[in-house]
């Protein structure tokens, strides 16, 4: 009988970490940190496959388990079994580990990984936080000049459209001069012809 792993979470954070020689791969979701098993697994001296399919017929281990996807180096996406970082805390200290185990690096683990772990999520959570203030700050510029740009294109209409009433008065006023000057020299050769009369 296969185990269905209902839940997932996509991460939204995905860092490759390099902690006691080994990658672990650890992500921040909407929730909480994430750890990625396999890596740990393999450093354990364990079968990724044998300890996954254990885990999965085990009802309490299957529940915590999270499958998340992430796009991985290659630009593939890829599933990962994870962890909350207090399940992984708890695994490293409750799984029933087999005697090949790895002793050294067991006990190495359970006192220092969840907590390196920690460290590395919260220096990429405030890398993150200037990515996101740096941002903030661009976009506030950005905004402010689409602004000015757009005022300058409503004057720039306006200008043209001055420019164009301007022309047509100009324009205009050439047609009243010319007629104007049209009357004018008509009353001058009035006068003068009733003048002469």
């Amino acid at each position: 009988m296969e185990i269905q792993i209902k839940k997932q979470e996509q991460l939204s954070q995905l860092q490759e970490f390099e902690i006691q020689q080994t990658a672990i791969f650890a992500g921040i979701v909407r929730t909480r940190e994430l750890v990625a098993l396999r890596s740990i697994v393999e450093k354990l001296g364990l079968g990724w496959a044998n300890t996954y399919e254990k885990m999965k017929r085990d009802k309490y281990w299957n529940q915590l388990f999270l499958e998340s996807e992430f796009i991985s180096k290659d630009g593939r996406c890829r599933k990962m079994m994870c962890l909350g970082l207090m399940e992984l805390q708890e695994w490293l200290f409750k799984y029933e580990f087999p005697n090949s185990v790895n002793q050294a690096c067991l006990q190495d683990f359970r006192y220092r990984l969840v907590l390196e772990i920690q460290h590395a999520l919260m220096a990429m959570l405030k890398v993150s936080m200037e990515e996101i203030r740096q941002l903030r700050a661009v976009n506030n510029l950005h905004q402010r000049s689409k602004a000015i740009f757009d005022e300058y294109l409503k004057e720039d209409e306006k200008a043209k459209e001055l420019l164009s009433r301007g022309k047509d008065h100009q324009k205009r006023a050439a047609e009243l001069k010319a007629q104007y000057l049209e009357v004018s020299t008509s009353n001058q050769l009035d006068l003068f012809e009733n003048q002469n009369d």
